[in-house]
C-alpha cells in the first residue's frame, strides 16, 4: 500500500489486478477499494523498528508471481557526511584502518583511534585532516582504542595493546605523560576511557573485569566492579568488560558491560549503581535489549546514544532511558550511507550537534543530524 501506514494485525485483500482492500483483524474496512496499480507494499509507521512483513496466502486462492521485500529506515536520523572511505582501509589520511575511538575537543575538531594503525587521528571542525598522533614517550601506539578529551583540551588516549597503558597529549599534539596504574593496581588491558570536569579519570580495566577511577595524577582511587572476578549481578562485569565508560553532565558513569551481559550500566559519580539499559545476559534487538554495545554519546538536551554493534545499530533513548529513535538498519550489516557493519564509537559535536559514528568494519566514520 504505497503511501500508507501499516496497521497491526491488519488483513490486506488484492481483488482480481486492479483493487485492494484493507481491513482489521475485526473485519473493520481501513481503506475500501483502492487501485492496486499492481503492486502491495507496506510502510511501517515512523518511529517503529525495522521487523518482518508476513504475506499469508489461503491454498487455492492467491498466486505471488514475483515479490521484492526491501528493508527501510524510517528514522528521524539524517546522514550528512562520511570521512574515510566505505569498506576501504588504509594508512593516509583519507583513510582509517578499523577506526573505534571517537572524541571532540571544545573547538569541535574530532580525535579518531585509528586502531590497526596503530594511530590517532586529528580532524578539524570541516571534517579536514589536522594532524596524526602515533609515538609517546618514544613508543609507538599499539592498538589504540578508547580516547576523551579533558576540559583544557588534552587528548587521554587507552593505549590497550602490547602497551596496557593511558597516554596524554596536549592539544597541538606534545606528548605529557603517561601510566600503567599506580604502585598497587596496574592496568592489564585498558579499552574505554573518560575524564570528569575535575579531571579525574575512568578507565576500563577490561581484562581485570573492572572500572578504575584515578585522581588527575593517576592514582586509583576506587573501582566498579570486582577485580579479577566476572559475572552479570550489578557488582560484576562479565567477559571482556568493561569496554566503554562514558560521563553524563549530572557525573554519572555510563558502562558499557559487552560481551557477554549485553547491557550498559549507570551508576553515580561514588559508584553506587543506579540501573542498567538492555537485560543482562540476553541480546537482542527490540528497543529494550542489546546485542554486545560499543561505545556511549550524549547530546546537549541529555539524549543518551548507544552503539549496538551486534545489532548494526545506533540506539537513542531520552535522559530517562525511554527509547526515541534508531540508525542503521536493525540486524542487518552493510556498506552504503545509514548502514553499519560493525560500529563501535561515537560522539556528539559541540559546535553543531551532529552525532559521529566510527563505523569500524567499514573503516570510515558517518556523521549525521536529527
Amino acid at each position: 500500500m504505497a503511501n500508507e501506514k501499516a496497521v497491526s494485525n491488519a488483513r490486506v485483500e488484492v481483488t482480481g489486478t486492479t483493487y485492494y482492500t484493507l481491513t482489521d483483524e475485526s473485519g473493520n474496512y481501513v481503506l475500501p477499494e483502492v487501485p492496486a496499480h499492481n503492486a502491495l507494499t507496506v510502510i511501517a509507521s515512523s518511529g517503529s523498528l525495522l521487523s518482518t512483513a508476513l504475506i499469508n496466502v489461503e491454498d487455492g486462492m492467491e498466486l505471488i508471481k514475483d515479490f521484492n521485500l526491501t528493508a527501510y529506515n524510517n528514522s528521524a536520523f539524517s546522514y550528512k557526511a562520511t570521512i574515510g572511505e566505505a569498506n576501504v582501509g588504509g594508512s593516509d589520511n583519507s583513510h582509517f584502518n578499523r577506526p573505534e575511538g571517537l572524541a571532540f575537543d571544545s573547538k569541535g575538531n574530532l580525535y579518531v583511534t585509528d586502531t590497526m594503525n596503530n594511530r590517532v587521528q586529528k580532524f578539524n571542525v570541516h571534517n579536514t585532516y589536522v594532524a596524526t598522533i602515533k609515538v609517546a614517550d618514544g613508543i609507538f601506539l599499539d592498538a589504540p582504542g578508547g580516547i576523551a578529551v579533558d576540559a583544557s583540551d588534552n587528548v587521554y588516549i587507552a593505549d590497550g595493546g602490547i602497551n596496557k597503558r593511558i597516554v596524554i597529549f596536549d592539544s597541538n599534539g606534545n606528548f605529557l605523560r603517561s601510566f600503567s596504574g599506580d604502585a598497587t593496581t596496574r592496568f592489564n588491558t585498558p579499552l574505554g576511557i573518560s575524564v570528569d570536569l575535575v579531571g579525574n579519570i575512568f578507565v576500563c580495566d577490561n581484562r581485570n573485569f573492572c572500572l578504575r577511577k584515578l585522581s588527575p595524577e593517576g592514582n586509583c582511587i576506587g573501582t566498579i566492579g570486582t577485580e579479577g572476578q566476572k559475572g552479570n549481578d550489578n557488582a560484576h562485569f562479565g567477559s571482556l568488560a568493561p569496554s566503554t565508560v562514558r560521563i553524563d553532565k549530572n557525573n554519572n558513569i555510563f558502562i558499557t558491560d559487552s560481551w557477554e551481559n549485553s547491557r550498559v550500566q549507570i551508576f553515580d559519580s561514588t559508584g553506587n549503581y543506579l540501573a542498567t539499559i538492555g537485560e543482562s545476559g540476553v541480546p537482542g534487538n527490540d528497543a529494550t535489549h542489546l546485542n554486545r554495545p560499543g561505545d556511549i554519546g550524549f547530546d546537549a538536551q541529555g539524549n543518551i546514544f548507544i552503539v549496538d554493534s551486534g545489532n548494526h545499530r545506533v540506539q537513542m533513548f531520552d535522559a530517562d532511558r525511554n527509547y526515541i529513535d534508531t540508525v542503521g538498519i536493525n540486524g542487518v550489516p552493510g556498506s552504503t550511507n545509514e548502514q553499519f557493519y560493525h560500529p563501535i564509537g561515537i560522539a556528539v559535536s559541540p559546535v553543531n550537534g551532529r552525532i559521529y559514528i566510527s563505523d569500524t568494519f567499514n573503516c570510515r566514520i558517518q556523521i549525521f543530524s536529527r
